[in-house]
C-alpha cells in the first residue's frame, strides 16, 4: 500500500478494498524478517522489492526486474524519476503515479496486468506488477508486414475483453498502443494479450480519493495513437476505441498511418485532426470490405461516429475478421 501518498487520498474503506485486491501468499520469508545480508538493501524498494536490471525507461520514471523478497516471485517496478515528470512537475508525476495504482487496484481479469504492491519509497511513488511473460505487440510488428491475422484476431478480442473490465469501472485507458500490450503465443498456438500501463487513466466519474491532475486538460498521451478529441480534454471511453482501431490497421498493414514517415503532412497534430488514411485493404491483399469497415469506423475522427462501445467494436472484429 502506500507508506506515503496513498494515505493521503484514499479513504479506510477504500484501502482496506485495495489490501484485499493486492493481497499474495506469504512465502519464502514473512515481512517482519530481516533483510536477507546478500541483498544490497539500497536495491530494495519499500522493504519489498530487491530491483535488478532496468528495462525501460520514461519521461515519468523508470522500470526495473524486480523481485518480491516476500515470495520469491519476479516482478516488474515502476519507480517515478527523482525530479518528476518535466510536463508535469513533482506534484503532477506524483499523481499520475497514484492514479495509475489506483486504478489498477480497481480491475481485474487475465488481460490486465495485475497490481502487486504501490508506496513511496525515499520520496518517490512506485507501483509493482506482475511480470508478463511475452514481448509487446510493437517488437511483433515489422513495417509493411502485417501480423499473423488469427493472431492478430484473438490479441484485439482480449484487449477487448481488457478495456471492457476497464470501461465497466467508470475509467479510460488513454494511451492504448501496441508498446503497451503484451503478446504471447505459446507452442499449441495459444495467444495471450495484456494490456499494461495506466499511466494515462482517466477517472470518467467523480472517485473519492483519487487525486486530480494538474491540468485536466492537458493533451497527453501517445500522439500517433491519441484520438482528435484528446488534442483539446481528455475525452471518454470512445478515445480507447479509436487508438484500438489504429493499432489494428497497424497489426493488418506493418504500419501506423500517423507515423512521420507515412503521414502525408508534417505535423502529428495536424495529420491527426484532418487526415484520414487510406483503407487496410489498399495496402494488405485478401482483406475483405468488412474488416475496411470494421476499421474506418473504429478510426473516425468524429467520435459519435465510432463504435459507441468495446463490446459493440468487440462483436464486429469477431464477424469481420
Amino acid at each position: 500500500m502506500y507508506e506515503a501518498g496513498l494515505r493521503q487520498v484514499a479513504t479506510p474503506p477504500q484501502r482496506a478494498a485495495m489490501a484485499q485486491d493486492i493481497a499474495v501468499a506469504n512465502r519464502g520469508f514473512s515481512k517482519r524478517d530481516p533483510i536477507p545480508e546478500s541483498i544490497d538493501k539500497e536495491n530494495v524498494v519499500g522493504g519489498r522489492w530487491a530491483l535488478g536490471e532496468k528495462i525501460g525507461e520514461g519521461g515519468m520514471g523508470s522500470v526495473f526486474s524486480a523481485t518480491d523478497l516476500w515470495t520469491g516471485n519476479v516482478v516488474v517496478v515502476k519507480l517515478e524519476a527523482h525530479y518528476g515528470y518535466e510536463g508535469l512537475g513533482y506534484e503532477g508525476s506524483k499523481r499520475s503515479f497514484i492514479r495509475e495504482a489506483i486504478a489498477l487496484s480497481r480491475l481485474s481479469g487475465k488481460n490486465i496486468v495485475r497490481l502487486a504492491g504501490s508506496g513511496s519509497h525515499d520520496g518517490r511513488e512506485y507501483i509493482a506488477m506482475e511480470h508478463v511473460e511475452g514481448d509487446t505487440l510493437e517488437s511483433e510488428i515489422r513495417p509493411y508486414t502485417p501480423l499473423d491475422r488469427k493472431i492478430a484476431k484473438e490479441a484485439l478480442l482480449q484487449i477487448c475483453d481488457a478495456l471492457q473490465g476497464v470501461h465497466e469501472k467508470d475509467m479510460a485507458h488513454g494511451d492504448v498502443k501496441p508498446a503497451n500490450i503484451v503478446l504471447k503465443v505459446d507452442d499449441s498456438g495459444k495467444v495471450n494479450a495484456t494490456l499494461l500501463d495506466f499511466g494515462n487513466v482517466r477517472f470518467l466519474v467523480p472517485f473519492e480519493g483519487v487525486p486530480t491532475l494538474v491540468d485536466e486538460e492537458m493533451c497527453s498521451g501517445s500522439p500517433t495513437y491519441m484520438a482528435p478529441e484528446q488534442l483539446d480534454g481528455p475525452g471518454d471511453q470512445r478515445v480507447d476505441i479509436y487508438s484500438l482501431g489504429i493499432v489494428m490497421y497497424q497489426a493488418l498493414t506493418g504500419i501506423n498511418p500517423f507515423d512521420s514517415w507515412v503521414r502525408p503532412m508534417p505535423g502529428v497534430y495536424e495529420a491527426v485532426g484532418r487526415y484520414t488514411p487510406p483503407a487496410p485493404s489498399t495496402l494488405t491483399e485478401g482483406i475483405s470490405q468488412s474488416t475496411d469497415s470494421l476499421v474506418m469506423r473504429a478510426m473516425e475522427k468524429d467520435p459519435s461516429k465510432r463504435f459507441q462501445t468495446i463490446g459493440e467494436m468487440r462483436a464486429a472484429i469477431e464477424a469481420a475478421f
